[in-house]
């Protein structure tokens, strides 16, 4: 099962700030540079641009370069899933199944906005995480380190966003990871959980189960409740 730990990004210096705040103006632009290529292809040709042909055209563009080649790409596959449900729904909208009046394209992020920051491909030194940055960016930025929180000490961490919050006044991360301690137990689907940071991990999933038996029951009581409600209405009156 994946989990996702999340906690306030604190202790920035104002440059580690600043680098933020660019990274994820340079990614808001990138997304919308993205979004531009699929909606015009699609106007010009009735067609769904896919992703490799989209990296093709934005590979060599200034957004593209400025940032780390994993998050840049991590970019073109969010706007890429997201065109994919628009046509998904398009679909079945053409199948009688879907209203064609809720089939909208995905819309650009706010000239003046901030975009996640998605590292794919994480790599740690002891408890400490470095942000990757492009070669052309590292030349004239100090690097921004994070220190990893201890409850993700001995896990694989699969993917880290940083979350611009509060119009990038602030930054969430969230660490995705894999535990299969709750699959082996029988416990819990293979689902996503976000946990907070302050959270025991293993006490927060052995609650859902006792949690959903809780709801169950009274669901079977309100059930019970109802018939017998219906069974008086049914008796004739004096």
């Amino acid at each position: 099962m994946y989990l996702t730990v999340c906690q306030q990004l604190k202790h920035l210096s104002k440059d580690e700030f600043l680098i933020l705040r660019e990274l994820c103006r340079t990614a808001k632009n990138l997304t919308n540079q993205a979004i531009y290529q699929i909606r015009q292809h699609y106007f010009e040709h009735s067609q769904y641009l896919p992703y490799e042909k989209n990296y093709a055209i934005l590979k060599t563009s200034e957004n593209y370069r400025l940032l780390n080649s994993n998050m840049a790409q991590q970019i073109l596959k969010e706007v890429d899933g997201s065109f994919k449900s628009f046509f998904g729904l398009l679909k079945l909208a053409k199948q009688g199944k879907y209203p064609f009046s809720s089939c909208r394209l995905p819309k650009y992020l706010p000239k003046d906005g901030y975009a996640t920051l998605i590292v794919g491909f994480v790599r740690l030194n002891g408890n400490r995480f470095v942000l990757p940055y492009s070669a052309a960016y590292k030349k004239h930025h100090k690097p921004v380190t994070i220190t990893i929180p201890p409850v993700l000490a001995d896990k694989t961490i699969k993917e880290i966003r940083i979350i611009p919050k509060a119009d990038a006044r602030f930054f969430e991360i969230q660490y995705t990871y894999h535990d299969g301690r709750f699959q082996q137990r029988g416990k819990l689907p293979h689902r996503w959980e976000t946990l907070k940071i302050h959270q025991p991990v293993v006490q927060q999933a052995e609650r859902l189960p006792a949690e959903r038996q809780r709801q169950a029951a009274l669901r079977k009581e309100n059930n019970q409740t109802s018939g017998r409600f219906a069974e008086e209405e049914k008796q004739p009156g004096p």
